[in-house]
């Protein structure tokens, strides 16, 4: 995957298109993002100067089987040299499978994700600092309410824009929204047991940036906090595209489908409290192949980071960021009661 990254680097889409000989795009772009973001003026006399452009924007949060057909469906109708996607991760996600299903149903796509080919290049933009999607080869669909993870190297994207310059008109909640997604991805790539030196290093420069700049690009953004989460939401991507993400992850998809919680907030309200149960690991509950001793050191690290001196500690820092962004730390704030909990435990996607 080629990255371009840093404010401003936009404009190098240009070079990218002249490089790969891309004369005609199927663009995916959120319907407020594209526009409020400035990348559509900034991309149009880019567009303008193609031969075929397909703007597919009738889609909202949360990428679902709907969505995705309608797009495959308009996309069909032509042929392209690549599928763009500018927007935040439901846009990436769409576009991602588009690109990978043009010529095989969908459902098939979902049922066995080793039928995916892409034969177009795929480029990603994207206008929000969470998800890190233009740096994995996951895509998320929500099928009749139900979360499905799709793996396939062709769902990494072969080119990813990363100009800080696109979150200057990212209002303050989807801000707090999505840079707790790269905050606990980072986390949760650190503690699972699929990590490596290499997502380590990715997920402790991501969580580094994300420590520092988070409440700040929330309360009091400047170009260095936008940037730096920029970074953070990509280095986080990097790092669950090798390790995955964990149980808060797995626990957030029923609480966005069932209850609207925003995904990257849903993922937090539990990141602190499954950290004080990680802490508590044995022997005799360790799953890790690495051993307690290696979950403990990790566990210590991210104590570390977060200037914490128990996991009690650490689960406050959770609770005063979360405050610090103006986001409710209760489940109940969100209509989740006590007899619903097993709702959530029951569609925890255990993958």
């Amino acid at each position: 995957m080629t990255e371009v990254i840093g404010p401003g680097r936009l404009s190098d889409l240009k070079d990218i298109f002249e490089g790969l000989s891309i004369r005609s795009c199927f663009l995916v772009a959120d319907p407020t993002a594209y526009t409020s973001s400035g990348a559509s003026e900034r991309l149009q006399p880019l567009l303008t100067s193609l031969d075929t452009v397909t703007v597919f924007s009738d889609f909202a949060p949360n990428p679902d089987d709907t969505s995705v057909e309608k797009a495959r469906h308009l996309a069909a109708q032509s042929a392209y040299d690549a599928v763009v996607a500018v927007g935040g991760g439901t846009a990436i996600d769409i576009a991602k499978l588009v690109s990978c299903s043009l010529n095989t149903p969908l459902t098939q796509v979902v049922a066995d994700p080793a039928l995916i080919r892409r034969d177009i290049a795929l480029i990603a933009i994207p206008t929000t600092a969470g998800t890190g999607s233009e740096s994995t080869h996951f895509a998320v669909l929500y099928v009749a309410g139900v979360k499905h993870s799709i793996a396939h190297d062709r769902l990494l994207p072969d080119v990813c824009v990363v100009d800080s310059d696109l979150l200057k008109s990212v209002p303050a909640s989807v801000a707090a929204h999505t840079g707790l997604d790269a905050l606990c991805q980072s986390i949760e790539s650190l503690w699972s047991i699929h990590s490596t030196d290499v997502s380590r290093e990715f997920a402790l420069d991501g969580l580094r940036l994300s420590i520092a700049n988070l409440e700040k690009v929330v309360n009091h953004p400047d170009p260095t906090s936008r940037d730096a989460m920029a970074r953070a939401a990509h280095l986080s991507g990097k790092a669950i595209n090798i390790s995955k993400t964990t149980a808060s992850h797995a626990i957030s998809y029923a609480m966005t489908s069932e209850f609207g919680i925003p995904h990257g907030l849903a993922v937090a309200l539990t990141i602190g409290p499954m950290l004080r149960w990680n802490a508590a690991i044995t022997q005799a509950d360790c799953v890790d192949p690495r051993g307690v001793e290696h979950v403990a050191r990790t566990i210590d690290q991210i104590l570390g980071m977060l200037d914490a001196d128990t996991p009690q500690d650490a689960a406050l820092w959770f609770d005063n960021t979360l405050s610090a962004a103006g986001c409710s730390t209760r489940l109940r704030a969100f209509g989740i009661s006590r007899d619903q909990l097993t709702l959530l435990a029951a569609n925890t996607n255990v993958d």
